[in-house]
């Protein structure tokens, strides 16, 4: 199922009693990897949903009061990964010269928040999965059977081959980006790239982010690594 925006699917939604996964998470968390998966898996395209405008990975446009975040019938897939690598990631991709933008601590800030946000919604509602890309990679086929027999999604698996998931998502960045190094670098952020220009301008990052909210990063890493101890169990992945 393809919309155009938010609003305009959950006015969709509504006229439909099928169970529809929806995928959206922080920046750089490979939002667009699990969409992508789950876009191939499938073989019902209407028991996903993509939103075609402007998606500014903003959980707060999400948020409603009650037992589900909008209508029972959306499954919110949330991806996630550790929080350092991500907000890394979301620096690099903003701007060549952001260690001398004034803004920049603003902008960090903002990011961690919108990462908690969105890592804390299925403290809030029963329709929201947190999907951890450290799990999630490598049992892609695992976890989108699991989450589709536990909420009663009526789809049938398609054959699923990682390599062409990658190489589409490779071909689109191509078409989309050019040969822009901030996005260039960061079309598949499961394997970050080993260029020397691209070391550089990582360390200088890390540094920032060390420097500036160090300590607020450690602690949520370790509520991090704790929801990914219970989701090994959960779904018995021991790698």
């Amino acid at each position: 199922m393809i919309i155009h925006n938010y609003n305009n699917f959950i006015k969709e939604v509504k006229k439909t009693s099928n169970k529809i996964f929806f995928i959206d998470g922080p920046r750089r968390c490979s939002t667009n990897y699990i969409r992508s998966c789950f876009y191939y898996m499938t073989l019902n395209k209407n028991s996903i949903v993509f939103i075609m405008g402007p998606t500014p990975h903003d959980p707060v446009m999400y948020s409603i009061d009650g037992k589900y975040l909008h209508n029972k019938n959306v499954i919110h897939i949330v991806p996630l990964r550790k929080i350092f690598p991500a907000i890394v990631s979301s620096l690099i991709m903003r701007d060549k010269d952001f260690i001398e933008l004034s803004d920049n601590k603003l902008y960090l800030f903002n990011e961690i928040y919108n990462f908690m946000l969105y890592f804390n919604l299925n403290k809030i509602y029963t329709n929201v999965i947190n999907v951890p890309l450290e799990i999630f990679n490598n049992n892609e086929e695992k976890i989108f059977n699991l989450l589709v027999n536990k909420n009663n999604v009526e789809t049938k698996t398609a054959k699923f081959t990682k390599d062409d998931v990658i190489k589409n998502l490779e071909r689109a960045n191509q078409l989309g980006y050019g040969a822009d190094f901030y996005l260039r670098y960061h079309s598949y952020p499961i394997e970050e790239q080993n260029s020397e220009e691209y070391q550089l301008t990582k360390n200088l990052v890390e540094n920032f982010v060390n420097k500036n909210a160090k300590e607020l990063i450690d602690t949520i890493s370790k509520k991090y690594e704790n929801m990914l101890e219970e989701k090994r169990k959960e779904w018995n992945i021991l790698n």
